[in-house]
């Protein structure tokens, strides 16, 4: 934006006079030796110039001013693409924050499945003990606990991959353990 103010600054200096002012000086000389035996002399000068000039071009055909509009044109333009750049940052934040919470709630009801499972399971050995289960689903419970607690790790992963995405989109350096209330 500052920049775009800038150009628009440097489009808008045409519409004054350009001012010129230039200083100079010079020396000249010339050492001259009439004969051997005699000295020699110096001849010579200085010279000095300075000017001053101006200019101003008119407008007739509005090139100027057009060129400042399209400065200014521009200028709007950017700080409509900071607002939409915002707007965007703001909705991945929260579209992340939200994908950070439903994790979360993902390894609660599996926290809960799990502990369930392991419900299950001492039933079912209390029912294989009494003859009314067989040890065929006393194993498959078990495997059914250890696919359930596999997926905690890959849940914990993706919840830490998140909250370092929203530090980054925060611009923080690093994640810590996000509160939700």
């Amino acid at each position: 934006l500052e920049q775009a103010r800038a150009v628009i600054l440097k489009a808008e200096a045409s519409y004054f006079p350009d001012l010129d002012f230039s200083f100079g000086g010079q020396k000249r000389g010339t050492q001259v030796k009439r004969s051997s035996s005699s000295g020699s002399s110096y001849d010579g000068g200085h010279s000095w110039d300075a000017s001053i000039g101006s200019s101003y071009t008119i407008d007739v055909w509005g090139e100027d001013e057009a060129d400042r509009m399209a400065k200014v044109s521009d200028r709007e333009a950017t700080e409509h693409d900071l607002k939409a750049f915002e707007i965007e940052l703001s909705a991945t934040i929260a579209r992340t924050w939200l994908d950070v919470i439903a994790v979360r709630a993902q390894l609660d009801i599996l926290e809960r499945q799990i502990k369930t499972n392991y419900t299950l399971l001492e039933l079912l050995k209390l029912r294989f003990l009494n003859g009314q289960a067989s040890a065929l689903e006393v194993s498959q419970q078990k495997e059914v606990i250890a696919q359930a607690a596999a997926l905690v790790p890959l849940l914990e992963k993706q919840e830490k991959q998140l909250l370092n995405s929203l530090a980054l989109l925060s611009g923080k350096a690093a994640a810590g353990r996000m509160t939700i209330e």
